[in-house]
């Protein structure tokens, strides 16, 4: 993040959202579904930490 900030010269407040942003850019440049690659991500991170993400759209526990 630090390195982000760097070249971008966003404030701390701002780079995780400039961050995202950028990345939705990305996508769209592409071709890449970005929410498809944020549910994996969360799943990894579920799987990693073994916390329930509750508001993932396809949550179990979103019921």
């Amino acid at each position: 993040m630090e390195e982000f900030r760097r070249q971008t010269g966003t404030d701390p407040q701002d780079a995780l959202c400039d961050l995202l942003a950028d990345l939705l850019h990305w996508c769209d440049r592409s071709d890449q579904d970005f929410l498809t690659a944020l549910r994996r991500a969360l799943h990894h991170y579920e799987s990693e930490t073994c916390q329930c993400v509750a508001w993932l759209p396809d949550s179990p526990e979103r019921s």
